[in-house]
């Protein structure tokens, strides 16, 4: 029967479902694994569950003997060197569009937390400061009528874009390719454009190496309404 390991503790199911047709061994610890202990394991299962922690690299990769697949338990890759892996024979699998909704829903949940100083406000309440109404006592800011900045409009930007909507915010986003925007009131503009007027900015791209630092000190200088960033 073929082996596989899980390398973080994670939900029960994932065990349980496994165990039915493989012979299942797994880091029952909340934490992520050596460099050490993966070379371990590539040299010794047949599959391996892994996380977006656990870095695959070349050289952890390279002691792999019988291995066949590493199905990673996350959306990106990043973690893992997939051109070698392919030229060794090892299958990579991921979980697309899982968290879709929830990272657009987690996207206006930090917007909202900001701007109207949520949980400073909650601290400030349970450390017994709060005595009395005041007009000006964490005030923020409306959405309405402000202009969001979506920077990669990929399935969770665009999911953003219609939640963005409901709060009376002016979309505008850049992209690499032309595309039809989801909504007609979604303007597509250019990076300098969107650096420049956009009161929040939101980043929904991929870590490559044409987006790594892509939010970098000359593009903050050119950030004149001093947006708040979610990234």
């Amino acid at each position: 029967m073929k082996r596989i390991f899980i390398t973080r503790r994670l939900p029960p199911i994932a065990k349980e479902l496994l165990s039915k047709h493989l012979l299942v061994d797994e880091n029952k610890e909340n934490r992520c694994l050596s460099t050490k202990i993966l070379v371990e394991i590539v040299s010794k299962y047949d599959g391996i569950l892994s996380t977006v922690s656990d870095r695959f690299t070349r050289d952890v990769i390279d002691k792999s003997n019988m291995l066949k697949v590493i199905s990673n338990y996350a959306v990106g890759l990043n973690n893992i060197d997939c051109y070698y892996a392919k030229k060794k024979g090892i299958s990579i699998y991921n979980t697309p569009g899982v968290v879709t909704n929830s990272t657009a829903d987690m996207t206006l949940a930090l917007l909202l937390s900001l701007i109207r100083k949520v949980s400073v406000a909650h601290d400030f309440v349970k450390e017994g400061k709060w005595s009395s109404w005041d007009p000006e006592l964490f005030v923020g800011e409306e959405l309405t009528g402000k202009t969001f900045g979506i920077i990669g409009i990929g399935k969770i930007g665009k999911e953003v874009a219609k939640r963005a909507k409901g709060f009376g915010l002016r979309i505008i986003y850049y992209n690499r390719s032309i595309i039809t925007p989801i909504l007609p009131e979604m303007k597509q503009v250019d990076f300098e454009y969107l650096l420049r007027n956009s009161d929040y900015i939101s980043l929904h791209v991929p870590l490559s190496e044409e987006t790594k630092d892509l939010i970098n000190e000359k593009a903050i200088t050119k950030m004149e309404k001093k947006p708040i960033l979610l990234n």
